[in-house]
């Protein structure tokens, strides 16, 4: 990603922890945005080594990873013989099981929990929620947000003690017709010219950074669709990236990263 130093700039303070798992490699980094302490976990859909169905069937036949209700869900996942939903839905729980474990180190909370005991479940509105998998106390004391996003290519997580919203597009030549239903030309024109400072941008990414901004916001909200993608608004203030969502007037404060082909997002 682009080392923009600039107010809106999502910076990654420090690598906090690497490892690769059967041929996937997971990596956390650390940021400490609005003294929120996040902990942002990244892999790739495609492995460091070998091939994807090899690699996800070593990962599949692991007992010290699943619980029984996972192998539960993983098997009627494998009847739809999707590898893609398959990879996706893997990579996902590894890196929220993992990150959880050294979130909970960073903040000095001293929860001992086994990567099978946390579990991943959705709520009414198809967002996420940890769920733990235990009789220790202390876990029921300590409330941790996650938020979850992917693209074709890779999957993110983000952790944070209040709720947080993170989302990744690839950047993509989006047609006028979803321009003009979730987009309004002030948000166009004044993201343009933040952005503007700093490199030159095409249109394509300049909306593809505005669905990811919308996209952010809108998992942060419990209460809120994703329909209600287009009702949420996106400002400037003195170099800051400001959203609001429909249903309160809270501002949130966005973070940016992008490359040649991906944008990442971060709300808080």
């Amino acid at each position: 990603m682009q080392n923009i130093k600039l107010p809106y700039y999502l910076s990654f303070d420090k690598l906090l922890y690497s490892t690769n798992l059967y041929g996937y490699e997971y990596n956390f980094y650390t940021a400490m945005i609005s003294n929120n302490f996040i902990l942002i976990g990244h892999s790739s859909k495609n492995p460091k080594k070998g091939n994807r169905q090899k690699a996800i069937n070593k990962i599949l036949k692991s007992r010290l990873i699943w619980n029984k209700s996972e192998l539960k869900a993983l098997n009627l996942i494998l009847g739809e013989k999707q590898l893609y939903k398959i990879t996706e839905w893997i990579l996902t729980r590894i890196l929220l099981k993992l990150g959880l474990i050294l979130f909970w180190k960073e903040c000095d909370t001293n929860i001992k929990c086994s990567i099978k005991e946390i579990s991943l479940e959705k709520n009414h509105l198809n967002k996420p929620n940890i769920k733990i998998i235990s009789n220790n106390n202390t876990l029921s004391n300590h409330k941790s947000f996650v938020s979850i996003s992917h693209s074709k290519k890779e999957v993110f997580v983000a952790l944070c003690n209040n709720p947080i919203g993170i989302d990744t597009e690839l950047i993509d030549n989006h047609s006028e017709s979803w321009e003009n239903k979730i987009v309004s030309e002030l948000e166009i024109i004044n993201l343009s010219y933040l952005l503007k400072k700093c490199c030159d941008l095409s249109k394509e990414t300049i909306l593809t950074i505005i669905w990811a901004l919308k996209e952010s916001t809108l998992k942060i909200q419990d209460e809120i669709s994703i329909g209600s993608l287009p009702e949420i608004v996106i400002s400037i203030d003195n170099n800051r990236i400001i959203t609001r969502a429909p249903t309160n007037n809270r501002i949130y404060y966005n973070y940016i990263s992008f490359n040649n082909d991906s944008v990442l997002v971060l709300t808080i």
